[in-house]
């Protein structure tokens, strides 16, 4: 596979698993995210001059967000807060990795990183948009 095929299979991963999401079926969810990682990983520095690094960290942001989101379901609350940082290790800008930070460290009883983080979300975000993005 050439590195935008690989790069389009990652993204038909993640598509996949989001369908599983949907359907609640989260081990499914997660086998799919997890394959969609093995292709995009490292197909980013493969081509840097077609931006597919740019468009590879992307979909990386979403995939460990959507993993967080379904161990979230699972209630596996460290490997919520591993993913949750993955995501933000790659784009510390994203509000939906630092709100599964957040939600993970209350309930793992780090209270007051819970609450720093909460707090810098609404700062930037005071009415949640970020939820429906």
């Amino acid at each position: 596979m050439n590195p935008e095929e690989t790069f389009a299979k990652g993204v038909e991963c993640r598509e996949a698993g989001n369908e599983a999401f949907k359907k609640n079926n989260y081990q499914e969810a997660l086998s799919q995210y997890y394959h969609a990682l093995l292709h995009l990983r490292t197909v980013g520095g493969l081509q840097p001059e077609n931006n597919l690094k740019e468009r590879s960290n992307e979909q990386l942001v979403k995939i460990y967000n959507n993993m967080a989101a379904v161990l979230a379901k699972q209630e596996k609350w460290s490997r919520v807060l591993d993913n949750a940082t993955k995501a933000r290790e790659i784009d510390d800008s994203n509000l939906k990795s630092k709100f599964r930070q957040g939600q993970a460290h209350g309930r793992l009883g780090n209270m007051e990183k819970a609450k720093e983080l909460l707090t810098e979300i609404l700062k930037k975000d005071p009415k949640g948009k970020f939820l429906y993005i």
